[in-house]
């Protein structure tokens, strides 16, 4: 007992320093950065301060603002010892901080906006939120260390002392007792946001630096960055391929002397420290897979005078011949790019030293060295498919494969980090994928809804003009102008509403005045109030003043020409088409083609294509174009079409399940598996090895 309490004691004083070191990092960038939130402020306050002698509210804000900056010194003080007595509360076990700091944070959830009122704290949980998001994973590795630091306590971002919660509250502590009105404020959270709150995930770097160097991620933090380890059944079944072979061939290694795996990867890097010095010296070289293990197996006889009494354990010359097999898929898989693959060739070596100190590799799908070489294979979204010296993609991908190929031992740590280092790289321009594709998405609903508008005017029009006898000019009144005026109307409101029935109301009223005979019921007032109603539905599709005179004053003469209300009218604009009188018959208009396409051969081609979900990647190959491959971003709940975008996120095409599915059964189009390098390969190597056992 006295044993395990002087251990738990070390355990404590450990953390209680490691715990100061982190503060003194915190506090020492926190107050740099509080600095530049000052100086921010103070050129915000030489704006006040010119206007503040004519704007009477500029100089109520110049006022409060002049005093906060005057106390720059004692505010900045309050907020770093606020921090400071969350990782005292931390230390204690205590990890609700601020619930009794005269600011209950804990209710903010509950706050609801009122109409028409901006409220302060709503806005002040949006920035602490808005920061959670963007540091995701920097607060998810920083609760897993700190879970570790309070001896396996889950924590959520809030209970970490460094999180933007308790730097946000920090600022808050220190400015409550000022008189400053909410403009004023807002005006400090901005700032604050700008020069401290983005300014986190660059600290937050330099701290998961320091602990990770520092501290042994528990099990159950492990399980929160990787997922759980499940053995995976393709390398179950290559052991078990593995195992006949060597059953086969009657081996028994228990005759000779087995290599180390020691000395296996001390002569693995003296081969890479050659290919490295010749690459040095400009020499293009590098090794196949055949011929690393030539070279093996010379380099390790030579440290022996007998070589026949020395072999390779069998679960090393698995490992040497599985990576040889997997180098030898990547080489010829058609679907990496050239720069992509050749910078996982040049990863061989390094991947062959990795697997023979550790199976995990094969073993576990969920490997950190086995997601990054996935990962490495392919172009992810956001960023050019065209992979040449200037690729952003490509350049980051040369300075991991540079850091990886100078390590002369196993580090996991090591790929952990390049992996999460990966994943943040690319996660930004993913979200600018994502975002143009939602733009990309927005335009298309929006061109689509404007086009079922223009159909559903067209057929509308078409049924009320039907059958009826009308001058030319009223034709091209409705089928010209009018229907603008339906089109804007029917966007903007609902079918049924007043407003557009009013304008379908036009149409007929307009028929029936027009009428090729005199009707002694209409009178003068009629046709003036609906020449007005005319010109009102005109002005929402932006005529000048001058067209809006001359086309109501068109419809007004021409109307009472045909009524013969006046002796004289102004006929100066009238044509004789225009009192030509025609039978309006309507169109019959073609069958949607996607819906109702006798031409579509129903086969398995067809039901591949209308299967086809959103995020679904598709190549498209012509002998007369190079192939594209394009991302289903959007499909149409309306005409079934699929919006295509590249891996930018630009949209490149619109495509009907017919015509994937043509493409499908010509083999011009062709559906690309995500199915991860790693896994594809030992799926091939499976089968192969499976065949040439049972030949």
């Amino acid at each position: 007992m006295a044993d395990k309490s002087i251990h738990n004691r070390n355990n404590k004083k450990e953390t209680d320093s490691l715990l100061v070191s982190i503060k003194d990092v915190f506090d020492k960038e926190i107050y740099t950065q509080l600095i530049s939130f000052f100086d921010s402020l103070k050129g915000i306050l030489f704006v006040f301060e010119k206007n503040s002698k004519t704007d009477y509210k500029q100089s109520i804000n110049y006022t409060a603002l002049k005093l906060l900056i005057r106390k720059k010194k004692e505010i900045a003080k309050d907020i770093v010892l606020s921090i400071n007595k969350a990782f005292k509360y931390f230390q204690q076990s205590d990890y609700d901080f601020f619930i009794n700091e005269n600011l209950n944070i804990s209710n903010y959830q509950k706050i609801k906006l009122r109409d028409n009122e901006e409220d302060e704290l709503a806005i002040v949980m949006q920035l602490i939120n808005k920061s959670d998001e963007t540091n995701d994973k920097a607060l998810h590795l920083l609760s897993n260390y700190f879970s570790e630091m309070s001896y396996g306590k889950e924590l959520t971002f809030n209970q970490i002392p460094v999180s933007p919660f308790v730097v946000v509250n920090s600022l808050l502590n220190s400015i409550k007792e000022l008189d400053l009105n909410s403009g004023v404020r807002m005006i400090v959270y901005n700032t604050f946001e700008v020069n401290v709150i983005l300014k986190l995930s660059r600290i937050y770097k330099m701290l998961i630096e320091k602990l990770s160097a520092q501290l042994v991620i528990s099990t159950q933090s492990k399980k929160s960055l990787i997922p759980n380890n499940t053995i995976d059944n393709k390398y179950t079944i290559i052991k078990q391929l593995f195992n006949r072979y060597h059953k086969i061939k009657k081996h028994n290694p228990n005759q000779k002397k087995c290599i180390s795996k020691d000395l296996i990867i001390q002569k693995l890097n003296i081969i890479q420290e050659k290919i490295q010095s010749k690459q040095d010296l400009g020499v293009n070289y590098s090794l196949n897979s055949i011929n690393l293990k030539v070279i093996l197996d010379k380099s390790i006889e030579s440290t022996y005078k007998n070589t026949n009494n020395i072999t390779y354990k069998y679960s090393d010359s698995d490992t040497i011949h599985l990576v040889s097999l997997l180098f030898q898929y990547i080489s010829k898989d058609k679907s990496i790019h050239y720069n992509l693959k050749q910078l996982l060739i040049s990863l061989e070596v390094a991947i062959l030293k990795v697997a023979i100190h550790d199976d995990e590799f094969f073993k576990y799908s969920s490997n950190p060295v086995r997601l990054l070489l996935n990962q490495m294979s392919y172009v992810p979204d956001g960023f050019n498919d065209n992979l040449n010296n200037s690729n952003k993609y490509l350049i980051k991908l040369k300075e991991m494969v540079a850091v990886i190929l100078v390590q002369s031992s196993y580090n996991s740590s090591l790929y952990k980090n390049l992996l999460i280092e990966l994943n943040e790289f690319t996660e930004k321009m993913k979200k600018k994928f994502n975002l143009i594709q939602k733009r990309i998405k927005e335009k298309a609903v929006g061109l689509e809804k404007i086009t079922t508008v223009k159909n559903h005017v067209d057929s509308l029009l078409d049924k009320i003009m039907h059958n009826h006898y009308m001058p030319v000019y009223v034709r091209e009144l409705l089928l010209k102008t009018w229907k603008n005026v339906l089109v804007i109307e029917f966007l903007r409101h609902p079918a049924e509403s007043k407003t557009c029935q009013s304008k379908v109301a036009f149409v007929e009223m307009i028929i029936k005045y027009s009428r090729p005979f005199k009707d002694k019921n209409i009178t003068i007032d009629d046709i003036n109030e609906l020449a007005s109603q005319y010109r009102e539905g005109l002005d929402l599709v932006a005529f000048n003043s001058k067209d809006l005179i001359d086309k109501h004053k068109e419809l007004l003469n021409f109307l009472i020409q045909v009524h013969g209300l006046k002796e004289k009218v102004d006929d100066s604009f009238l044509g004789e088409q225009h009192n030509e009188v025609i039978l309006y018959i309507k169109n019959e208009k073609e069958i949607n083609a996607e819906k109702y396409d006798n031409n579509q051969i129903l086969d398995q081609f067809l039901d591949k294509a209308k299967a086809l979900k959103v995020g679904s990647w598709l190549e498209f190959r012509s002998s007369k174009t190079n192939s594209f491959k394009a991302k289903i971003s959007w499909i149409s709940p309306n005409t079934g079409k699929y919006l295509l975008v590249n891996s930018n996120g630009v949209r490149m095409a619109d495509k009907t399940a017919n015509e994937i599915a043509t493409g499908f059964r010509n083999k011009t189009c062709f559906e690309l598996k995500t199915i991860p390098l790693i896994d594809r390969a030992l799926i091939q190597i499976a089968k192969s090895m499976n065949q040439k056992l049972k030949a």
